[in-house]
């Protein structure tokens, strides 16, 4: 988390959490799509503030879905308990990976468009609307805010994850644009496939890389990736939500790239 970032956080998180669930979704217009987030035991504490912020604007989706392992049934905070009473739909699943942001929407909501976004992350006023708006320009594609293009080296192997750039640029995708989980990406109704939750794939290929998952069945189905015109302002972290990240051991251990290897081995990916 950057130094800059810290006091507009902590305000926001305040401004968040003092208001009244009920109250943010009352006279609100209703979007029809799905958004979901994934969420695990170091930050059910603090998952609230991310779904707040979704629903602090002035549209919000006609779903929004807390996926969570079912160890998690008995003890869940009093602030997802709030949110729970305003309307929050919470379901339990057998497994803790973070894929199953996407896989336990489609669970509940197989027809409907989902917004995945992370549990970690205060989302910016017309965040949502953005996405669903070029939605509906573009009912067939992946919509993300970021996206990182998959690179090798000139030799053609690939380079670590941290040399392949990142891009905001309003673009039509190449087969190497990756969508990026944490800024927020809308999946299609017809991106829910049966192969999209072959747990047993998942397990043995890229347990701790769901973008790398969700790009590699995108591929399979020749899904192309859009990125929006106007981009709303940048997210910012929650304070606290770092202590455990998939971030360092996939980015500074570059666990990355050899999930994508294995994944592109396994399903002979060409790009």
């Amino acid at each position: 988390m950057k130094l800059k970032e810290y006091i507009p956080s902590s305000l926001q998180s305040w401004r968040l959490a003092k208001k009244p669930a009920k109250r943010m979704l009352e006279g609100k217009k209703r979007i029809p799509l799905v958004a979901s987030v994934k969420s695990f035991a170091p930050r059910l504490h603090l998952v609230h503030l991310a779904i707040r912020s979704v629903w602090n604007d002035e549209v919000i989706p006609q779903h929004t879905v807390l996926v969570l392992h079912q160890k998690h049934r008995e003890s869940l905070p009093n602030s997802i308990k709030e949110l729970e009473k305003a309307g929050l739909e919470i379901v339990f699943v057998d497994n803790d990976r973070s894929h199953f942001k996407l896989l336990g929407a489609f669970s509940v909501h197989s027809s409907m468009p989902v917004v995945t976004f992370d549990d970690d992350v205060i989302y910016q006023k017309n965040w949502l609307n953005t996405l669903y708006q070029t939605h509906l320009q573009f009912p067939d594609r992946v919509v993300a805010l970021q996206t990182r293009i998959i690179s090798r080296s000139e030799k053609g192997d690939w380079l670590a994850y941290k040399n392949w750039p990142t891009s905001y640029q309003n673009q039509m995708s190449s087969v190497a644009t990756l969508p990026i989980g944490g800024a927020g990406v809308l999946y299609p109704p017809n991106f829910n496939t049966p192969e999209l939750s072959n747990i047993k794939l998942i397990e043995l290929l890229c347990p701790k890389a769901d973008d790398l998952w969700f790009k590699t069945m995108g591929l399979l189905r020749n899904f192309k990736v859009i990125i929006p015109e106007d981009l709303p302002k940048s997210s910012l972290p929650i304070i606290g939500s770092q202590t455990v990240s998939l971030g360092k051991e996939n980015i500074k251990e570059d666990r990355n790239r050899s999930q994508w290897i294995d994944l592109c081995k396994h399903f002979n990916l060409k790009i």
